[in-house]
């Protein structure tokens, strides 16, 4: 029901989480979108909720996909036994780094980033989860610089931002070409084939970061 208000929200520009673009119809059953405008030819939005947090976000011309996580300390077994029922959905270098991370808190925290960051990238292009995750690698800098590769190639039209919440939860947000999205989502799209030029102004835009609001901050949107 929260993610319903802050739809809602968006549309008159106020935003939970990052404040980089967000809709309310679905796209081929998967991905909500608003009717076609011809001023926001392309507005999309994606919520995501994990833990103690739910967001949105939105873009006007890219494609968006958020997705929240929150660190899960296993009840059973150690961290490395846990994860491990996970090493499918990554790469060798991802998993290398994930399980070199440190401590059990730290191998958590990194396993949490490259997760986060892949479910950001199937939700922006409305793929659904029957998608390979282990076709993603993301290579970054201290977590910034973020890049993907796609079946081992480098895509350039992408890019992600990972935002540490608090120490147990992470938010990313892909921003992609809506030409990247899938066949039924593109079909849910007016302006596919962006210009170039038009298309690299907006991905560059400065992210403005996250609009915090509390549950009881949206009980207006009620009424």
């Amino acid at each position: 029901m929260v993610d319903r208000h802050l739809s809602v929200e968006s549309f008159s520009g106020s935003v939970l989480l990052p404040r980089f673009s967000a809709s309310a119809a679905r796209a081929g059953g998967r991905h909500p979108n608003l009717e076609r405008d011809f001023l926001l030819p392309n507005f999309n939005f994606n919520a995501s909720h994990h833990g103690n947090y739910v967001g949105i976000a939105s873009e006007s011309v890219c494609l968006v996909g958020l997705d929240i996580f929150s660190l899960v300390v296993p009840q059973q077994g150690t961290t490395l036994e846990f994860i491990q029922n996970f090493s499918s959905y990554f790469t060798v270098l991802e998993w290398k780094k994930i399980v070199n991370a440190g401590t059990s808190d730290e191998i958590l925290a990194e396993f949490c980033r490259y997760w986060c960051l892949k479910e950001a990238y199937v939700k922006a292009i409305g793929a659904g989860l029957g998608f390979g995750l282990h076709r993603l690698e993301f290579h970054h800098t201290n977590w910034t610089h973020i890049s993907i590769r796609i079946d081992g190639v480098e895509s350039r039209e992408w890019r992600f931002c990972l935002f540490e919440l608090d120490k147990r939860h992470w938010a990313s947000v892909a921003k992609g070409h809506p030409r990247k999205a899938v066949e039924s989502y593109q079909r849910a799209l007016t302006h596919v084939d962006i210009e170039d030029e038009e298309y690299w102004k907006r991905l560059c835009l400065p992210e403005p970061g996250f609009t915090l609001r509390a549950v009881e901050q949206l009980l207006p949107l009620l009424n």
